[in-house]
């Protein structure tokens, strides 16, 4: 009998223990036709367990009894695992055959299914850390040593390898693999050209990543590795495996190449984790891993950070691609003239930091990197940097902090050293943890309004002997201690807490304006600083005329102030704003004249009505200078502009005679009265007399 194309054989025992060595030692059965009794009654059903128990979970068991209810059938079958039920007096010859084929073709088809299952558990077991092996060559043999064992079959084949293309593999690129492992009939080919083989039909095998090829008795796989090399697989085994197996060898195949593809982009994901895209040099995270690494071997660690100032400024005029440039400049000019160098990375936009060990660089190397010359599309463009140094101590020994004290120093130098090389003190961390606290506290003051007030200070007419007006100053007081304005305004400033302040302080001004109209008062207008960030803003002048309107204040009862050195920020923009006030009807002073950078044209254009003459002008004024001082210029300019002039820090008769000769009438200062609170300035307002010793 055949079953298959194969033969079938047949093994007879007399006992259980024959029909155990049976299954040990011969080859691999596919059926078993057991009595029930042989040498005791139930010797059979002992049996059909003992061969469960082995293990022999294929083998299709078909039970025999002589007399019908011996041995109950649907006892039997719900007790024992066995596949048929039969009385002998039903198996004559064609029931017989009938039931044996029946019995190998569920044998075969389980056969089957076990190879699969044990083929998948081949892949899943094998295919992980055959991606994560180290070296080529090691994955080329364990491709050839896990394609053995999943198919089952004899074989020759190779591995070869290519450099890795970005377009897909095609046959007119065999010759760039080369032979990294071979089998079988391949032996001796190792390092040989792909097209040097004898493989049948090679040209003709359709190969794409991650599936099989199979053409003339040769089975091909092809997939990326690593991520930066192709692998192709050629395959001749001594018979054609089954369909299944070689859906299996697609699994296999899939599998691989999603392991790699994988790879490649956790490679990937690491690579950005570690490199700046754009200069294609360490990042922050390179940075701070590399100097922990310093710090464990060596105690003499430095650290430094470059700034390169101005690169907004060329990004805007030349593009980035150019500010990109002089940065990469910079990082080349660090390695090169920084001996001492041992890390350098681009740790933010504009920032290089850079750590050394042992003695720090020269002054002289460092200034060498403060000036220099890029050229940009044909012109030369001079260079500035600014450069903070911070080394490690025993009490700074952690990398994150040596960044950030370098990142601190620099953030401090910004206003102090500009183009020049700070070196880290401890009153810097300091200064800017304070500011960190006073920039928390001042948010919540601002939310509760509780500890900030209104201070007024009178604006006068030095001729009439009058209070004419006041100007309205932002208060604050901390724990019960006052903090003057010249730490919290720049905080305000640096996190737009600005705007909160100024809705405050007009809110106060209504309230008092309104107070004042109940009594029976003349409107007085009281002057509010404007935050140059806040004209800026989007329709800042709209939202300004909204809260002016909700507080019930005229343009007889409230003006502005602006700074010179704000206004020249965006002349454009600050016209634009300043001009819808000014067309509403309000007043605008510019404030600190004479310490900016303003130009008279651009004066001439901005929407003010009034000149304050800066206090640094007006200190050494007295009778026999004032015609020859800058504040006597500045009330010419003032007047040839057709504006008020106001002069504030008024301090001593000398100054207030020289005013009044030089026809400045109107005038601020602690000579006339200091800011008091918004709820006394009509009291000062009632009862203000000019008092001078003369």
């Amino acid at each position: 009998m055949e079953f298959l194309g194969r033969p079938v054989e047949a093994t007879h025992a007399t006992c259980v223990d024959e029909a155990l060595a049976a299954l040990v030692q011969g080859p691999e059965y596919a059926v078993a036709f057991i009595d029930v009794v042989m040498e005791t009654d139930d010797a059979g059903l002992v049996l059909v367990s003992k061969i469960r128990e082995a293990g022999h979970s294929a083998l299709r068991i078909v039970l025999r009894t002589g007399q019908p209810g011996y041995a109950p059938e649907l006892d039997v079958i719900a007790t024992y695992d066995i596949n048929d039920y039969r009385l002998k007096s039903e198996l004559d010859r064609r029931r017989l055959l009938s039931t044996l084929t029946t019995s190998l073709r569920s044998y075969h088809q389980v056969r089957r299914l076990e190879d699969t299952l044990r083929g998948l558990e081949v892949i899943v077991d094998t295919s992980d850390s055959l991606v994560q092996t180290p070296g080529l060559g090691r994955f080329a043999e364990g491709v050839l040593a896990q394609i053995a064992e999943l198919i089952s079959v004899p074989l020759s084949g190779v591995v070869a390898i290519a450099a890795h293309r970005d377009d897909p593999w095609s046959a007119a690129r065999l010759e760039e693999f080369v032979v990294t492992h071979e089998v079988g009939r391949f032996k001796d080919t190792l390092g040989m050209n792909v097209r040097e083989l004898t493989i049948p039909s090679v040209n003709r095998l359709e190969l794409r990543r991650g599936h099989v090829g199979v053409y003339g008795g040769v089975i091909g796989l092809v997939f990326s590795a690593r991520p930066d090399h192709d692998v192709v697989v050629y395959l001749e085994p001594m018979e054609m495996p089954s369909m299944e197996k070689l859906a299996l060898l697609e699994v296999y195949a899939q599998r691989i190449a999603m392991g790699f593809e994988n790879v490649a982009l956790l490679n990937r994901l690491d690579m950005l984790a570690y490199l700046d895209p754009a200069l294609r040099i360490p990042n922050e995270n390179a940075f701070l891993d590399g100097l922990r690494h310093l710090l464990e071997e060596r105690v003499d660690v430095g650290v430094g950070i470059l700034v390169v100032e101005d690169l907004d400024t060329i990004a805007s005029a030349f593009g980035p691609m150019r500010a990109q440039q002089l940065l990469s400049e910079q990082h080349i000019r660090l390695q090169e003239r920084v001996p001492e160098l041992m890390l350098a990375a681009r740790v933010a936009d504009h920032q290089l930091a850079f750590a050394y060990v042992g003695q720090a660089p020269s002054s002289e190397t460092l200034e060498s990197l403060l000036r220099t010359e890029s050229t940009i599309e044909s012109t030369r463009l001079p260079v500035t940097s600014t450069i903070a140094m911070v080394r490690a101590d025993p009490e700074v020994r952690s990398a994150n902090e040596l960044l950030r004290y370098a990142r601190a120093t620099i953030l401090h130098s910004k206003s102090r050293a500009r183009g020049k090389i700070s070196w880290f003190e401890r009153g810097i961390i300091d200064g800017l943890e304070r500011r960190g606290r006073l920039q928390v506290a001042l948010y919540n003051a601002l939310l509760t309004r509780v500890d900030l007030a209104v201070h007024v200070q009178p604006k006068v007419d030095i001729v009439a002997k009058k209070v004419v007006g006041g100007e309205a100053l932002a208060r604050w007081t901390l724990n019960g201690q006052p903090v003057s304005p010249a730490d919290f305004i720049p905080v305000a400033e640096a996190c737009g807490l600005t705007h909160s302040i100024q809705e405050h302080v007009v809110e106060v001004v209504g309230r008092w304006a309104r107070l004042r109209r109940a009594d029976g008062h003349p409107p007085m207008p009281i002057a509010v600083n404007l935050a140059m960030r806040d004209i800026q803003g989007q329709d800042f002048a709209d939202r300004l005329l909204r809260l002016v309107h909700d507080n019930d204040l005229g343009p007889d009862e409230i003006s502005f102030e602006v700074t010179e050195s704000g206004v020249m920020h965006d002349p454009s923009r600050t016209r634009t704003e300043l001009g819808a006030l000014v067309g509403a009807g309000f007043k605008l002073a510019i404030d600190d004249f004479g310490t900016g950078y303003s130009s008279l044209a651009q004066l001439d254009r901005l929407p003010f009505d009034t000149l304050k003459i800066d206090r640094a002008f007006i200190q050494p004024l007295e009778a026999s200078n004032a015609q020859r001082s800058i504040a006597a210029a500045a009330i010419a300019i003032a007047r040839g502009l057709g504006l008020k002039v106001v002069a504030e820090g008024i301090e001593t008769e000398a100054q207030h005679n020289a005013l009044l000769f030089l026809g400045c009438h109107e005038c601020q200062g602690y000579l006339y009265g200091r800011p008091v609170p918004i709820e006394e300035f009509q009291d000062v307002c009632n009862d203000w007399r000019l008092n001078l010793a003369s």
